[in-house]
């Protein structure tokens, strides 16, 4: 079976400096590239230096979870979003689904990013923090054939941090920030 193409990806990553679960959600427009029912694989890998969290999918709308996916040793995990319906080849489809990564504080969490197998028409990364803490420093991360870049990023209003690319991939596109410099936050109105 055929993956769908991301047509167009808005990625959110909720950050809450005081609780214990992380939330990524995912938002995208996908083509399909058969008649059918599609899937697409939701996989998180984690970085040697991070604890790999099995998080909870959660499918938001027009999709539903399927099989787990585990790949211990490439610390790889995660689980296939079945697309809702019987879809015609070339069709747009939404679909959005979140992870809950419980028993992960805020500190343990330092980036957000997301791998491209294709060109995405139009990818959006956001980071948004929740609660009385959030860092000052971010990095941008944009990595293609081409290389990698980095380019620092400001904390904006709403707490919140957001890249936005389009004709993006195949790469990793992502925020990476880090709580050495963390400062207290005034109560939001």
């Amino acid at each position: 079976m055929e993956i769908p193409r991301r047509h167009t990806l808005y990625q959110r990553y909720l950050v809450d400096s005081e609780g214990t679960t992380q939330r990524a959600e995912l938002r995208m427009l996908v083509r399909v590239p058969a008649s059918g029912p599609a899937r697409l694989l939701a996989l998180n890998q984690y970085e040697e230096s991070e604890s790999p969290v099995h998080g909870e999918t959660i499918a938001l709308d027009n999709c539903r979870v399927g099989q787990r996916v585990d790949f211990p040793e490439g610390r790889i995990h995660g689980a296939e979003i079945l697309l809702d319906g019987d879809d015609q080849r070339g069709q747009l489809v939404y679909c959005a689904y979140a992870l809950d990564m419980h028993g992960l504080p805020a500190e343990s969490s330092i980036s957000t990013q997301f791998a491209f197998t294709q060109r995405a028409r139009d990818a959006i990364v956001e980071v948004s923090f929740i609660g009385r803490r959030a860092p000052r420093s971010f990095i941008a991360v944009r990595e293609t054939d081409r290389g990698l870049e980095e380019t620092p990023l400001r904390l904006g209003p709403g707490r919140r941090v957001q890249l936005a690319e389009p004709d993006f991939g195949p790469g990793r596109l992502g925020i990476r920030w880090s709580w050495d410099d963390a400062d207290e936050l005034p109560d939001e109105e």
